[in-house]
């Protein structure tokens, strides 16, 4: 019965990935339609205003913002939120573990879905970023960071609404998660796109097509990217979980149910460390 039970959660997500994906026009405006009736989805910010003209429900869903409608947050030490959400969590990583709801904790070494070395200069603090279906759904550079590897691990398919990830033990490490390891002028930093039930794919710029097999990329050409560029989207909405090292300090704004923006400043750090 458990083994179905998995196989029926990826079954809905391969279905809303062809729904999603499909480019006849009715059933893609019948879809963002719907979409709009049940949230507060804004696209002033949109390259595309009009939800006519959007091919499919899924360049709908993963949407551009138009150049300058989200500034940075200024400041050489600033590290900004890498996406549009809210905090869930968010505070000291302690002992090496990550607070997922009260009463509930994960292991930092789990998540990464590696080995205790990957925690080289190991991560102290941490926020979760709940990516709502509002949301604007692409995730961004938090600092200048040079890119030598990624992770991508298969995982569960668990929803992770609030009220949801309160209930499930262990739950961010248990699921689909894309790691990306960053080196930046703090020390480390990893961002942790974390997948869920109807998360019909998580990319990146450099990778063809949606992360399917459990892998690991190491790249012979570390990849650089300033604070600010995309390094990364989900075809619907999930999560992000930040790990940052013992220099940073976070901001107010990454108090656990506070609404981010991308762009905003969410911690600041020390240079050189």
């Amino acid at each position: 019965m458990r083994t179905l039970f998995w196989r029926s959660l990826r079954w809905l997500t391969l279905v809303a990935r062809l729904l999603g994906h499909c480019r006849w026009r009715p059933l893609a405006r019948l879809l963002i339609w719907i979409h709009m009736r049940i949230y507060a989805v804004d696209l002033k910010e949109a390259v595309i205003q009009s939800p006519k003209e959007f091919d499919s429900f899924n360049a709908f869903f993963t949407r551009r913002l138009r150049p300058g409608t989200r500034p940075l947050a200024k400041g050489s030490n600033v590290i900004v939120s890498p996406c549009d959400g809210t905090v869930m969590q968010s505070g000291n990583i302690e002992s090496g573990q990550l607070l997922q709801a009260k009463g509930q904790t994960y292991s930092a070494s789990e998540l990464l879905a590696g080995r205790a070395d990957d925690l080289a200069g190991e991560p102290k603090r941490f926020v979760t970023i709940y990516l709502a279906p509002e949301d604007y759904h692409r995730v961004h550079a938090p600092a200048n960071m040079v890119l030598a590897q990624t992770r991508y691990h298969s995982g569960r398919l668990l929803p992770v609404k609030p009220n949801l990830v309160e209930k499930t033990t262990r739950l961010f490490a248990r699921n689909e998660r894309l790691v990306f390891f960053g080196d930046t002028d703090f020390g480390r930093m990893f961002v942790v796109m974390v997948g869920a039930l109807l998360v019909s794919g998580i990319t990146t710029p450099w990778h063809t097509g949606v992360y399917r097999e459990s892998l690991s990329e190491k790249f012979q050409q570390p990849l650089e990217f300033r604070r600010g560029d995309e390094i990364g989207r989900f075809d619907f909405g999930s999560t992000v979980i930040l790990l940052l090292p013992e220099s940073v300090q976070l901001s107010p704004a990454a108090e656990p149910g506070s609404g981010l923006r991308y762009g905003q400043q969410l911690a600041a750090g020390m240079q050189g460390n």
